[in-house]
């Protein structure tokens, strides 16, 4: 089965290195070698051939052939970002690390959310993360790209559940909390500024002023509440929360407010996706009874569609993040 989408019609251009070497010198000034050239066209390549047999693979061992499409395709983006970096300079690890699993899936009650994972000081990861300068291409009521935000940096050595991951992929939220009721993120709707400077922002529905609590705390206050949609108030010296986006009808995207992990963590739309998508091939690698297991109903299964909904969402968008950053969207 071919993959198909406009992301990936574009990535195709990235497997010339002719028009590499021209989009290169339109990026950033200067010509690119052909070496150099190869060697972005091959991680792109190999990323293609990773999601292609993906796409027609069996769920057991799906989600590992989904990881290394991701790795090469942050290889890709990140040989193309940089000026001086080549494919020998790249890093050999994945930047991340399990933490403790075999404890943490012998107790059975536990489930999978509370797997640690260690955001460590080199590897792909990071290297993807300093080339994108922690970076999110956000859709404010719009098909393409047209608010960024940065995150702070993240410390080497932090550590991130994976419950905590997945509770802030706003694409998988309505799959997510029928399995665990965490409150992380709430769709918005800006809306006009106040002669004072404060802007009032929209909740709506299915959101509730319980999830807009758990998101923006007392800080904001309710300006209305009617037919289940709730206006807030932002404070002059507001604590902003990290945005984020989500998909709407005819591919529509709306601002999503959500929560530092703990520790005050702050991922990007492209490093959260690269820690899922990671999480999920260890699983199959390292611990495949434990994973199909709960593919086959006999251990921990509510978990799964959230799973499967998170891989989708690394297939489908994490394309999608590379194409932004390869040809940011004009004014941006």
């Amino acid at each position: 089965m071919k993959i198909n989408s406009d992301h990936w019609e574009t990535l195709a251009n990235y497997e010339s290195t002719d028009l590499v070497k021209r989009q290169f010198q339109g990026r950033h000034g200067r010509e690119l070698n052909t070496g150099k050239a190869q060697e972005i066209c091959a991680a792109f390549t190999q990323a293609r051939g990773y999601m292609e047999a993906a796409k027609s693979a069996d769920r057991i061992v799906r989600p590992l052939l989904v990881y290394y499409g991701i790795l090469s395709l942050s290889r890709g983006v990140t040989l193309f970002l940089s000026t001086t970096l080549r494919e020998a300079g790249l890093a050999q690890a994945h930047g991340l690390s399990v933490q403790n699993w075999n404890d943490e899936l012998s107790r059975s009650n536990d489930g999978i959310a509370p797997l640690r994972i260690k955001l460590n000081a080199k590897g792909t990861f990071r290297q993807l993360v300093q080339a994108t300068g922690h970076r999110s291409y956000l859709r404010n009521n719009s098909s393409r790209a047209n608010y960024t935000v940065t995150c702070e940096m993240p410390p080497a050595g932090a550590e991130v559940a994976l419950g905590d991951v997945m509770s802030r992929l706003p694409e998988i939220r309505t799959t997510y909390r029928r399995w665990r009721d965490d409150r992380c993120t709430v769709r918005i709707w800006p809306q006009q500024r106040r002669s004072d400077g404060r802007m009032e922002v929209r909740v709506d529905p299915p959101d509730t002023m319980e999830d807009v609590q758990a998101v923006f705390g007392d800080e904001w206050p309710l300006v209305d509440q009617s037919g289940g949609v709730i206006t807030i108030l932002a404070p002059l010296e507001a604590t902003i929360p990290i945005l984020s986006d989500v998909n709407e009808r005819w591919n529509i995207g709306s601002l999503v407010a959500m929560t530092l992990m703990p520790g005050r963590l702050e991922l990007s739309k492209i490093s959260l996706a690269f820690v899922m998508s990671y999480a999920l091939g260890m699983i199959v690698r390292y611990y495949p009874s434990h994973w199909i297991a709960m593919l086959h109903n006999q251990l921990n299964d509510g978990a799964v569609p959230s799973l499967l909904a998170a891989l989708k969402h690394v297939e489908e968008d994490f394309p999608r993040f590379v194409v932004e950053f390869l040809e940011p969207p004009e004014g941006l």
